[in-house]
């Protein structure tokens, strides 16, 4: 039996950008770092202290039925710590990973911190196309002891849900499904 080359299977097509995306966002304030895959060519997806954010971490990537890539972050305001005011980032390619549209917020929650973002999309049925993000809020008081802020319910964790219709261009408002 022959093994194929890697580089002939489609979502092997984009582990440069994959790779760059989970390691530019993971040195703090270093200057995003290139790396060299077999003349594969790597493009730079999050990078830390860019628009706002001292940190890019946790990323996630899918390669969308319509052909888009749609890179998620967490976008960490104050330093890289796991339970720091976090924001929910997108960006976006529609030409394999060349290009990418300006970051896009599909989430804020203030103080809050919004983590583990999870995409995925349906491939058949009549919501087929759709593609769904599930993510964690923490609240603030879970974060630091004594932290000055209104706290979100009765629970310090939840489990948030938001959708596009479009490809990744539009977001609705999350709402919690914990």
């Amino acid at each position: 039996m022959q093994l194929m080359d890697p580089r002939d299977f489609k979502f092997l097509q984009n582990v440069s950008a994959i790779l760059t995306l989970a390691l530019s966002g993971c040195f703090g304030s270093q200057p995003a770092r290139s790396l060299e895959i077999d003349g594969l060519e790597t493009f730079t997806v999050f990078e830390s202290g860019v628009d706002g954010y001292h940190t890019y971490r946790i990323p996630s990537i899918i390669n969308t039925r319509e052909g888009s890539l749609l890179a998620f972050s967490e976008g960490r305001v104050g330093s890289a710590a796991d339970r720091t005011e976090n924001d929910i980032g997108l960006r976006r390619s529609l030409d394999n990973g060349e290009t990418w549209e300006p970051q896009n917020i599909v989430s804020e929650a203030g103080v809050h911190s919004l983590n583990d973002p999870t995409p995925v999309q349906v491939q058949t049925g009549p919501n087929a196309g759709r593609i769904y993000l599930m993510f964690r809020r923490v609240s603030c008081k879970q974060q630091r002891i004594g932290a000055k802020c209104e706290p979100i319910g009765d629970r310090p964790y939840g489990v948030l849900l938001t959708w596009s219709e479009d490809d990744g261009a539009n977001w609705l408002e999350p709402v919690e499904i914990s």
